[in-house]
C-alpha cells in the first residue's frame, strides 16, 4: 500500500479511532511495515517472537503475526494512519514531528467492557474520581472505588443529563463520548 491516496489511509484511520475509542485497542504497533515480496515469510524481519506476540497491544498485520507466512498489507504508510487517527479522535499527535502545540489529551476510552455490573478495575476508579472532581458524585456513599456499581451508574446518568448531546440517552453507562466529555 505504499503510495496509497490520503482517502484510504484516512479511512482506515477511521476505524482505528473507532477500535480505538469502542475496544481500547492502543494507536501503536510495530515499526517495520516492509514491501512485499521482502513481507512474506520473515523476510523483512518484522514478525513478532512468541514472548512480543503474548505482551503486544495495538495494531499490526498478518505480517506481523508468529507462525505465519502471510505479507500483507505490506508497506503501508502506519505512522501517517496513526496520525489521521489521533486528529480524528482529537487527542493531538505526540509524535517528534509535531510543531504546533499538542491539544490536551483526554484518557482513551477502554471499552464498555469495563463498565458493566461488578466489573472491577482502575478505569472504573479513574471514572469515579472524574465524576467527583466535575461534581456529579452525589450518588457515593463514601467515594469512588475499582468496583462499577449502580452509585456509579447513576452519577454517570447525572453528568449526561447535564450535557445537551447526551441527554438522549442518559441511561449512565458511559461510552466514548461521555467518556470524552468527562475528561476534557
Amino acid at each position: 500500500m505504499a503510495g496509497s491516496p490520503d482517502w484510504a489511509l484516512q479511512g482506515i484511520a477511521r476505524f482505528l479511532a473507532w477500535m480505538h475509542e469502542e475496544h481500547g485497542v492502543p494507536l501503536s504497533g510495530p515499526k517495520t511495515w516492509p514491501a512485499y515480496p521482502t513481507s512474506y515469510g520473515n523476510g523483512g524481519g518484522q514478525r513478532l517472537t512468541g514472548a512480543r506476540w503474548t505482551d503486544f497491544e495495538g495494531v499490526c498485520g498478518h505480517m506481523h503475526v508468529p507462525e505465519n507466512v502471510h505479507g500483507d498489507p505490506g508497506a503501508i504508510d502506519f505512522a501517517r494512519i496513526i496520525k489521521y487517527a489521533k486528529a480524528d479522535l482529537d487527542v493531538g499527535d505526540d509524535t517528534p514531528e509535531t510543531t504546533t502545540p499538542a491539544k490536551p489529551k483526554v484518557p482513551a476510552f477502554p471499552g464498555r467492557k469495563y463498565f458493566v455490573a461488578g466489573a472491577s478495575n482502575a478505569y472504573v476508579l479513574q471514572l469515579g474520581k472524574q465524576l467527583v472532581k466535575r461534581g456529579f458524585g452525589d450518588h457515593y456513599k463514601v467515594g469512588p472505588s475499582r468496583t462499577w456499581g449502580e452509585a456509579d451508574r447513576l452519577n454517570v446518568r447525572d453528568f449526561q443529563k447535564s450535557r445537551k448531546e447526551l441527554r438522549g440517552d442518559a441511561d449512565g453507562n458511559p461510552g466514548p463520548l461521555t467518556w470524552r466529555l468527562l475528561f476534557s
